[in-house]
């Protein structure tokens, strides 16, 4: 069998093929290169599992998973969390954009800060063309984030890279009926058991467009 990799990146699709190619080629070109890449594509009617497909022949570190009728981000997230072998799970948006250091920066702040078990970042907003339109900031030290998790989520959920032994050791995922923050259920139970942190880089660019996840609910 061969050697876990440090870091499952878990990127949930449905129906993504308009950007899932910078989605997806923003993970390949990463610095840091020991990662599994697990696509959940759940059901997808366009043509994302081609996209995907292509992209699996092409790297081996790409694993695919396929639901026959779509059943919901949280169904799609939770089966990335039970077969992803990492250490780190790593989120990931089938329309954002991970800057090339992303992972490389993520894993150096955790291995040296054992007592964070969850580490977001800043992001760089774009449009639906890939423009830049601003940068949006999230409180950085780990009493601020708690504070800020009482009325709104603290992270930017593609920016998320969490320790998989805590998901593990307390038996959390994602929980179906959230309408929406089930990224901000999480993020307050895992809080019980760890820290959490924010570098403020902006180590993702974020699309914002009437389709995307935030903007529907």
């Amino acid at each position: 069998m061969s050697k876990d990799p440090l870091v499952s990146v878990i990127l949930p699709v449905y129906n993504s093929e308009k950007y899932l190619h910078e989605a997806v080629a923003s993970i390949l070109g990463q610095t840091f290169a020991d990662f599994e890449f697990i696509a959940i594509d759940d059901g997808s009617t366009d043509d994302s599992g081609s996209i995907l497909a292509d992209y699996r022949q092409r790297d081996e570190r790409m694993v695919i998973l396929s639901h026959s009728k779509n059943q919901g981000i949280v169904s799609a997230l939770n089966w990335g969390l039970i077969v992803g072998r990492g250490k780190y799970i790593a989120c990931m948006h089938a329309d954002d954009i991970s800057q090339p250091g992303r992972f490389e920066k993520q894993v150096a702040f955790l291995e040296t800060h054992p007592e964070v078990g969850i580490l977001g970042s800043a992001v760089q907003l774009i449009d639906t063309r890939g423009q830049a339109i601003g940068v949006l900031l999230k409180r950085c030290d780990d009493l601020a984030i708690r504070w800020t998790s009482l009325y709104s989520s603290p992270f930017m959920h593609p920016t998320v890279m969490l320790r998989h032994s805590i998901l593990e050791a307390h038996h959390l995922q994602y929980q179906e009926g959230m309408g929406g923050v089930e990224d901000l259920d999480l993020w307050v139970r895992l809080l019980v058991y760890t820290q959490a942190a924010n570098l403020a880089e902006a180590l993702l660019r974020y699309r914002v467009h009437p389709a995307s996840i935030t903007s529907v609910y």
